[in-house]
């Protein structure tokens, strides 16, 4: 019998009609031939592309699959296992039950950071779209990834925006003949919510720069910034920029102090992790998406729990965070309170998958909502898995009552948590879709409402109906004895802790 884990990988990954096999998807078929029983494993074996999911199961069952031939729902049942963790807690297995808790930040002044940015972004938004309006349709969607890239470092953090306020005004000068193709590849990348080779996730969401001089800096504020002035009129641009100046002295105030979010962590803290100003035995993780963020609160929060000997009670993890640091700390995060004073780990998204979390921590708080369904659904995975000894698990988000843009994103977690409890996972083409709305102009606030809308709407989940009722149809108790017995080509989905 070959046992593949992880078979997605074997899988096509282009979306063109004849997909191009990896050196990976040629070595798997090679070696699947040699095998008369094959159990393949994955909690996505479908990535969104009929040809790419065909030719991993002519893979696996050559004599009843074609690559490039549609997959009828009748053919499936023979070879398919689909498991959500509701369905193994029926065959007796344990899982604790998820809540997703929204914490409502509300009655602010109207002139606190929090809300002051978020407008003046927006009016900055619109004074861009003015000028952009005369542009060709490609140079309007290029230069309107400004506005997108800049809103979710602002959601983040006030640092991170400052920081890509600062690589924004230092680029703000159009593109010579020579930079424009790259720029514009680059920009047009980003609008479809594709990943860049060669960028980490700070590049791709508008990395910070310290560079004086951007010309060589491959991050998207560079490549967006230069392509929304292309032709602009030096008039337009100095209005711009002395916008932008003003907004920087904003967020640099704002940087200096904890906004909402970081008191209302810290008096959590103090509550249930520290009361009586001593520390008991509860865990808390807490997830940013960018590594100012991370830093900016994770200051911020020593600051204001100074009393409490955070240095020896807050840790973090990073992708700059080594494999021997990464592993030392995962092991005190993890192991008997009474032999570690590790409590807090303020983690980015580099922590986001292949880290188990879950021994001793059932709390965890996104302190921003990365606009990517998949890594929120990862975030939350590092708690919510197999192993994980408390009976409920808690995932909590921050929304300003008062900051349209809350809206949206409170609806992206709301859709987020549909899909998996419908479909287990996220789809790849739901993914896109969802990614492509949010990147392509950012939150507008009045189209917050509208958009919201449209990311909780069914249609994208319609395609997968036909696959939630065969799940629902099969018996549980027959199948997992199935699954023991074995069965030529049998893919089993959705059995992993993702």
């Amino acid at each position: 019998m070959l046992i593949l884990d992880e078979a997605h990988h074997a899988a096509p990954a282009s979306g063109s009609r004849y997909a191009i096999d990896s050196q990976f998807t040629r070595a798997v078929r090679d070696i699947a031939q040699g095998f008369e029983h094959r159990l393949f494993l994955s909690a996505t074996p479908h990535n969104g592309h009929s040809n790419s999911f065909t030719a991993l199961l002519e893979i696996l069952d050559p004599h009843r699959f074609t690559r490039g031939v549609p997959v009828e729902t009748a053919d499936l049942e023979p070879v398919m296992v689909r498991r959500l963790k509701s369905d193994l807690r029926a065959l007796g297995e344990h899982f604790p039950e998820r809540v997703v808790e929204e914490i409502r930040l509300d009655g602010l002044e109207l002139d606190a950071p929090d809300l002051r940015l978020s407008e003046m972004l927006e009016a900055y938004g619109a004074m861009r779209d003015a000028r952009l309006h005369a542009m060709t349709a490609r140079e309007r969607a290029e230069g309107k990834l400004v506005f997108s890239g800049l809103q979710q470092r602002l959601l983040s953090s006030p640092e991170a925006f400052k920081k890509t306020l600062e690589v924004h005004l230092r680029a703000m000068k159009a593109p010579t003949s020579a930079e424009r193709s790259a720029l514009a590849a680059l920009a047009a990348a980003f609008a479809e919510g594709k990943e860049v080779d060669g960028l980490d996730e700070d590049d791709l969401n508008y990395a910070s720069s310290t560079a004086d001089d951007v010309d060589d800096d491959p991050s998207l504020v560079v490549a967006a910034t230069k392509m929304g002035l292309s032709g602009a009129a030096e008039p337009a641009i100095d209005d711009e920029k002395a916008f932008v100046k003003s907004m920087l002295e904003e967020a640099r105030k704002a940087s200096l102090k904890p906004d909402a979010r970081v008191k209302w962590i810290a008096s959590w803290v103090r509550q249930n992790m520290a009361p009586n100003g001593q520390w008991n035995d509860r865990r808390l993780i807490i997830f940013t998406e960018y590594q100012d963020t991370r830093l900016w609160l994770q200051n911020r929060l020593l600051e204001l729990l100074d009393d409490l000997d955070p240095e020896t009670h807050v840790a973090s993890l990073t992708g700059m965070t080594s494999s021997d640091d990464r592993e030392r700390i995962k092991f005190a995060f993890n192991c008997n309170p009474a032999e570690s004073p590790l409590r807090l780990l303020i983690c980015t998204d580099a922590a986001r998958e292949g880290i188990n979390l879950q021994k001793g921590c059932h709390d965890l708080i996104h302190f921003d909502l990365p606009w990517n369904p998949s890594r929120l659904e990862q975030r939350n995975g590092r708690i919510d898995r197999k192993l994980q000894p408390a009976p409920t698990v808690y995932c909590r988000y921050f929304r300003y009552a008062q900051r349209p843009t809350d809206v949206v994103q409170a609806a992206l977690v709301r859709k987020t948590e549909k899909i998996r409890n419908e479909l287990g996972a996220v789809g790849r083409v739901i993914e896109d879709r969802l990614m492509k709305r949010l990147t392509s102009e950012g939150i507008r606030r009045d189209r917050a409402v509208a958009l919201a809308a449209e990311l909780e709407n069914d249609e994208e989940t319609a395609s997968y109906r036909a696959e939630i009722q065969l799940r629902k149809r099969l018996d549980l108790a027959r199948d997992a004895e199935r699954a023991v017995d074995g069965v030529p080509g049998l893919i089993v989905a959705g059995w992993k802790n993702t």
